[in-house]
């Protein structure tokens, strides 16, 4: 069973990715923001990781993202962000870049492969 974590702070979001993973039989964990993630990395493992780029209220997805890579190296994160321009630093830093808006099946590949 793969590990998810999702670090997004819109709720429809977060929604979409716990039911989509749950019904491929993932254990799933959300966080809304970078506080809430840190609490639940402490104690879980996961296989992977996607967080959003821009949190909100000026949190910076990549600070979290880099924490992440030192506490976890072998969780694969992936970032994700509505603004194309973050792609090469998300990709040259981490494990992948979704786009949104994003399909199913980019979500599936990061997960599953």
């Amino acid at each position: 069973m793969k590990r998810v974590l999702v670090v997004e702070d819109h709720y429809a979001l977060r929604r979409l990715f716990s039911r989509f993973l749950t019904r491929e039989k993932c254990r799933v964990e959300l966080a809304a923001n970078d506080q809430e993630a840190n609490e639940i990395i402490q104690n879980n493992e996961f296989d992977v990781a996607f967080i959003d780029v821009e949190l909100g209220q000026g949190r910076d997805g990549f600070q979290l993202a880099e924490r992440f890579r030192l506490l976890k190296p072998d969780m694969r994160i992936i970032m994700m962000s509505a603004r194309s321009e973050y792609g090469s630093r998300s990709v040259s830093k981490f494990d992948g870049f979704m786009l949104k808006p994003f399909t199913l099946d980019e979500i599936s590949f990061h997960v599953f492969r």
